[in-house]
């Protein structure tokens, strides 16, 4: 029970460092699950790797991989974050334009196209 309630997040200035690097404003909802338990989220997500606010890059990085391997056309936004991926051969990201929340997408290998899998972060959580 304790692993389902005790969370650890990331201090205030490792998120913003991220934000800089990437050259993203995390939507208000997002910055506060790093903030709060991304570091340590219990057993949210759990089965899916998820990034650690070091590891955006890595995760990008890997996703455009896997894109391409279906279609080198393919790409993300600018603005996509991805931080979950699953097993080698589908990842969830999040468009990275401020606000307070947004949707967050997923994409699989035997899709052309990402799909919408909930209308806000706080809604997937």
């Amino acid at each position: 029970h304790r692993r389902l309630t005790t969370f650890a997040g990331y201090s205030d200035p490792q998120p913003a460092a991220a934000e800089a690097s990437l050259g993203v404003r995390f939507p208000a909802v997002f910055r506060e699950y790093l903030r709060g338990m991304a570091k340590s989220p219990g057993d949210l997500f759990r089965g899916s790797h998820l990034a650690g606010v070091a590891e955006f890059p890595q995760f990008r990085a890997d996703a455009l991989e896997l894109l391409a391997e279906t279609d080198p056309q393919l790409s993300l936004p600018p603005e996509a974050v991805v931080f979950l991926s699953h097993q080698g051969y589908t990842f969830v990201y999040l468009l990275a334009a401020g606000g307070f929340d947004g949707p967050l997408m997923q994409w699989t290998e035997t899709e052309r196209e990402p799909r919408q899998v909930a209308a806000t972060f706080a809604d997937m959580v």
